[in-house]
């Protein structure tokens, strides 16, 4: 029946709508999570990391590359 409600509060007011919904109706049982940052790639984990616990930044070097120029290796 849950499933049915949602449907048409989604179909009738979008998204928007169905997604208040659930989190009204399950924010007593599931209270809300914090906000976990996106995830960084590497390169930009490293960075931060060194620069906080070694107070400098990594030094990079290119070694080499190859392929076409649009798509380097």
């Amino acid at each position: 029946m849950f499933e049915a409600v949602l449907g048409a509060l989604f179909l009738d007011g979008g998204y928007a709508v169905a997604r208040d919904f659930v989190g009204r109706f399950f924010d007593t049982v599931w209270p809300a999570k914090p906000a976990v940052p996106k995830t960084k790639d590497y390169k930009s984990r490293l960075q931060e990391y060194t620069q906080k616990y070694h107070k400098a930044r990594p030094v990079y070097a290119l070694r080499g590359s190859h392929g076409p120029e649009h798509d380097k290796l």
